[in-house]
């Protein structure tokens, strides 16, 4: 089951972390994509072999100590939720192999996590990161290839701690693929751009709310209110970094507010959720294809994760004890595909560990930038999040 204060925790920290990427100067205009799911399960197993003041920085980035204890109930829901769709998430610990891995986080990783835990031999970089490679496609849907750069594997490297996440499903009512047609995109620059714009007549659910408007798109047919697709279109000269600041966990917290007073097993609500501030509606949206490289570790940081990535004190001593063990990066790439029959989206966290010391029938139209989400169960757990903001671009 995935608990309140679990999934709480994992929204907190999307919100934090696409707040910050969003406001980056690095990322003008480009397309935005996390997942905070694979990336709190990542850090969650590397805080397993965290001293104690380590740990309770990343815990608390987390959301708490349940970002550890509740991580294995919200995985078998989200395994067993609904059998149309496809969800995994896999965990690993790739370590070098002329060393001992404390016993302790060994054992807590597998039992704990279900993770994968296996030596190599970093000493042929080519062979080492090509097993780790093949765990990640694999554990991805085939999407993701040739992550790890075999240079990266170096004299000082101890470890890779991995999570990998694949997301498939249909729509629980598909688009029309007859009703696709190019239309403008207004970007945040206001520039016009062409985008294959989707549209579906659906009795979708629609509402406005403070400063955006809101849409949900159902997944699945064994339990269709269970994975959605969330939706929020900031008010005009509104910027996407903004409304994620200022708005977003604000949002996410109402949608599921109003969840909770509906039931339904194709995907249409009761009436009493269409009422008020929500209705039916048609949507417009584009379709989607690309893909997001973000290196996390300096947002980590900014957000207070500082101790685990200073190579002085020893910070990962239940992991390596000797070995002055400390996270160098953490890496993150995810893709999303959304047409009109439904989702692909996948995701990998990668914590590399070094050491020191050793080797209605209104319609609402998605044509400017907005942000989305998928989410999970009557907590709404957020499994990936993004903003688009140029849906033409590929990345």
């Amino acid at each position: 089951m995935i608990s309140e204060g679990y999934a709480e925790g994992v929204n907190a920290f999307a919100v934090d972390l696409l707040s910050l990427i969003a406001s980056d100067r690095e990322y003008p205009g480009t397309n935005l994509l996390i997942s905070p799911f694979s990336a709190s399960r990542c850090l969650a197993l590397v805080s397993e072999g965290a001293s104690d003041q380590a740990k309770a920085q990343i815990l608390d980035v987390l959301g708490g100590p349940e970002a550890v204890s509740g991580a294995a109930s919200a995985l078998g829901e989200l395994l067993t939720a609904d059998g149309s769709v496809v969800f995994n998430s896999a965990d690993a610990v790739f370590f070098r192999n002329s060393l001992r891995l404390a016993e302790g986080f060994a054992d807590g990783a597998k039992t704990r996590f279900g993770a994968w835990v296996e030596g190599l031999g970093f000493g042929n970089q080519t062979e080492a990161a090509g097993v780790m490679n093949e765990w990640i496609e694999t554990n991805t849907g085939g999407y993701i290839k040739d992550y790890i750069v075999p240079d990266s594997i170096t004299s000082d490297t101890l470890a890779f701690i991995a999570n990998a996440v694949f997301f498939k499903a249909d729509w629980a009512s598909p688009f029309d693929c007859t009703q696709t047609k190019r239309q403008p995109f207004l970007l945040s620059d206001g520039t016009l751009v062409d985008a294959d714009m989707m549209r579906s007549e659906y009795r979708h659910l629609v509402r406005e709310g403070e400063g955006y408007r809101n849409a949900l798109i159902f997944y699945g047919t064994n339990k269709a209110d269970y994975f959605y697709m969330d939706l929020y279109l900031p008010d005009e000269g509104v910027s996407i970094a903004d409304f994620i600041k200022r708005d977003l966990d604000a949002a996410l917290r109402e949608t599921v507010a109003r969840r909770d007073s509906f039931a339904s097993d194709d995907g249409r609500a009761e009436d009493g959720f269409a009422t008020g501030s929500y209705a039916y509606g048609i949507l417009e949206m584009p379709k989607l294809s690309y893909e997001a490289d973000t290196v996390l570790t300096e947002y980590l940081k900014t957000l207070g994760m500082t101790r685990v990535f200073n190579a002085e004190g020893n910070p990962l001593s239940r992991m390596f004890a000797d070995q002055g063990a400390f996270l160098s990066g953490v890496r993150h790439r995810a893709g999303l595909i959304a047409d009109e029959a439904g989702t692909v989206a996948y995701a990998v966290t990668v914590a590399q560990v070094d050491g020191t010391a050793g080797p209605g029938d209104e319609t609402l139209t998605l044509d400017r930038p907005y942000v989305f989400c998928i989410r999970a169960g009557q907590t709404g757990m957020v499994l990936f999040a993004g903003a688009v903001m140029n849906p033409s671009r590929d990345d």
